[in-house]
């Protein structure tokens, strides 16, 4: 399957007369996710081969096979993860809208859904599209466009299984814009992934011991320790919550290296993860 590593556009302000903004997007391998907050910015994703599945915290699991759309609104707690042998390949794109804007109008908004696609081929090239627009040469309306195109294309194929496919809209948070906020959106939103002080600071604008300063004054920790604390409490939950998952897995998933996070869940909690599960 085609792969096409994550693109992030920084901007996240909708000023400029611009309706919507592309957040992320790319295709890939999916690893296991757990994210106790949610993602800071609806998901649209489309499980091309193997099989996962997904469950806001606390509720059951849905299973994603090849064809399935889920979407995820903003700041919904889930996880979802790849099961079975095959690898599990999704594409998938992120945005920010204006309330009562048109994917929202359209159902995109207010609680996630799995719906059934009837051809997958359309939607390599529509999020192709949407990705040679983002990044380095995001052009903030030529990926607007290829994401109208991306969702009704799913609209369409989504309707001819169903004449009434999404559930009704609901109103849901509005994104804070300020530097803090969104090196925290970006810090919760990637966790799995080498996340350092330097890379926040580009991403803002700003230099490394600015963002520390702020991050500080407005969380009372620096980023790294915001995100270390994180991850622990992250990996703890999916181990609880995950009888079958491996300290590795549960490490690797909150972005640490096993060896480190068994030191540091010992020093936190006095036992290693292993002996958690037997108390």
């Amino acid at each position: 399957m085609q792969c096409l590593p994550l693109r992030s556009n920084v901007s996240l302000s909708l000023a400029d007369g611009l309706p919507i903004r592309v957040y992320t997007v790319g295709m890939d391998r999916q690893i296991s996710i757990t994210r106790l907050e949610g993602f800071s910015a609806p998901q649209v994703l489309i499980t091309f081969s193997g099989t996962g599945k997904f469950r806001q915290l606390g509720q059951s699991w849905k299973i994603l096979e090849p064809g399935s759309l889920l979407f995820i609104p903003a700041n919904l707690p889930n996880e979802y993860m790849p099961i079975g042998e095959e690898n599990w390949h999704v594409g998938y794109a992120t945005y920010l809208e204006n309330e009562g804007g048109v994917l929202s109008s359209w159902g995109f908004k207010g609680q996630s859904f799995v719906g059934k696609l009837n051809n997958l081929t359309p939607f390599y090239s529509l999020i192709d599209r949407i990705w040679r627009h983002s990044g380095p040469a995001y052009d903030p309306w030529a990926a607007i466009e290829g994401l109208f195109s991306l969702c009704i294309e799913i609209l369409k194929q989504m309707h001819s299984n169903n004449p009434n496919p999404l559930p009704v809209p609901i109103s849901s948070r509005t994104l804070k814009d300020n530097i803090v906020d969104n090196a925290l959106r970006f810090i919760h939103d990637h966790l799995n992934r080498n996340i350092s002080v330097t890379e926040l600071a580009s991403r803002a604008g700003y230099s490394p011991k600015q963002l520390t300063r702020l991050f500080k004054q407005q969380t009372g920790q620096t980023p790294l320790q915001y995100l270390q604390a994180l991850r622990l409490q992250t990996a703890h939950l999916m181990l609880i919550d995950n009888p079958g998952m491996t300290v590795r897995h549960a490490a690797a998933a909150a972005g640490m290296e096993c060896v480190y996070f068994n030191r540091l869940y010992r020093r936190t909690f006095g036992c290693t993860p292993t002996e958690s599960r037997r108390l």
